[in-house]
């Protein structure tokens, strides 16, 4: 199904670490994906990069959350 282009784009952050999705405000962790928090591409992209800086394999991964135009 193709988003609306009026809805933007909400990510999701995976740690392979903590094998959980980051809670909203950036508080602590969620198993479930409906509990995550959701973040602008700019401020996910911050993040994994700053918890994958120095690392050989990557702990944080983005993930679109495409449930929000289904």
């Amino acid at each position: 199904m193709c988003r609306p282009e009026n809805k933007p784009t909400e990510w999701l952050i995976w740690s392979h670490e903590h094998t959980a999705w980051w809670a909203p405000n950036e508080c602590g962790y969620r198993t479930k994906r409906a509990e995550a928090g959701r973040y602008s591409f700019a401020r996910a992209k911050e993040i994994v990069h700053k918890a994958n800086t120095c690392l050989d394999i990557p702990w944080e991964a983005m993930v679109e959350d495409k449930d929000i135009y289904e």
